[in-house]
């Protein structure tokens, strides 16, 4: 009976960290398109000039965007020329 006991309670926390899994990817994927810098967000859609203007800023500023938000900058300024 503790045997059975046991296995379902691992079962369970597996579906639950699936689900937590599952619930992470979704959000992850909502904010993919999206960068936020000094409380302004940017999208994949914003025009050439206003990524390009972030780029410099950031090439002046003390702070930095993290790594991937960096990349996906790069990636939309490289779309639009």
């Amino acid at each position: 009976m503790l045997v059975a006991w046991i296995h379902e309670k691992e079962r369970l926390e597996e579906r639950e960290q699936e689900q937590k899994q599952t619930t992470d990817q979704a959000e992850s994927h909502n904010n993919r398109d999206t960068s936020e810098f000094k409380g302004d967000k940017y999208s994949k859609g914003d025009s050439h000039e206003k990524l390009s203007g972030l780029a410099n800023e950031l090439r002046e500023s003390e702070e930095r965007l993290p790594f991937k938000d960096y990349q996906k900058l790069r990636e939309r300024i490289a779309r639009l020329r």
